[in-house]
């Protein structure tokens, strides 16, 4: 029993002899701002490990020369040959990346409903004969996320899933158009009332 402690003891010793440890610091080459999470591998062993808020990273290396390979997202990846047991201070430079044009389209009204992304409400020519030929507030109150207080002939307002709720006696942050025509005001400020329901095939 005593032969094979001694054995057992030895051989790690010899083991613990034949690895180095590596100790570094990885951090932005322009800012000097410490990196976490960046990927080293000790390229002979496979061995690996990450940096950590600090940019500060450890790792075992089997003998020397050995070589370190660092990558992370957004970074040129570099590989570092260690010829000596020394603390690392290894820069990373960012990689020249170019988003390719990005082109946004709201939707068309001659689209399909099921087609346009965005939740729209729609009142037919029968929606709107259903109501007094005065005015549409019915009508609209009867569309999901719509509501329209009536109050005098200028003191109406039209709120939509909340928006324009903190103006007391008109319509605001609501665009509308009559025909492609802007019936809003620069100020965002939309009299609807004003529109002939009898002019009115359908409401969207």
């Amino acid at each position: 029993m005593k032969y094979w402690g001694i054995f057992f003891l030895f051989t790690l010793n010899i083991w613990a002899q034949n690895t180095t440890l590596i100790q570094g610091k990885i951090f932005d080459q322009s800012s000097q701002i410490p990196l976490d999470m960046v990927y080293v591998v000790a390229v002979e062993n496979q061995d690996i490990t990450f940096s950590n808020e600090q940019g500060i990273f450890q790792i075992t290396v089997e003998k020397l020369p050995a070589t370190l390979s660092i990558q992370y997202l957004g970074y040129l990846p570099q590989k570092i040959q260690i010829t000596q047991s020394q603390f690392l201070n290894i820069g990373l430079q960012a990689t020249d990346f170019h988003i390719e044009e990005i082109v946004l389209t709201s939707y068309k009204g001659e689209q399909k409903f099921l087609e346009i992304p965005a939740p729209i409400s729609f009142l037919s020519p029968k929606d709107l004969s259903n109501n007094n030929h005065t005015n549409i507030v019915s009508a609209l109150n009867r569309s999901t996320g719509i509501f329209m207080h009536s109050g005098a002939l200028n003191t109406n307002r039209l709120t939509i899933r909340g928006i324009g709720s903190r103006s007391l006696f008109s319509t605001t942050k609501i665009r509308a158009y009559f025909n492609d025509i802007p019936l809003s005001s620069g100020e965002v400020e939309t009299t609807i009332e004003d529109i002939d329901p009898a002019l009115l095939e359908r409401v969207e």
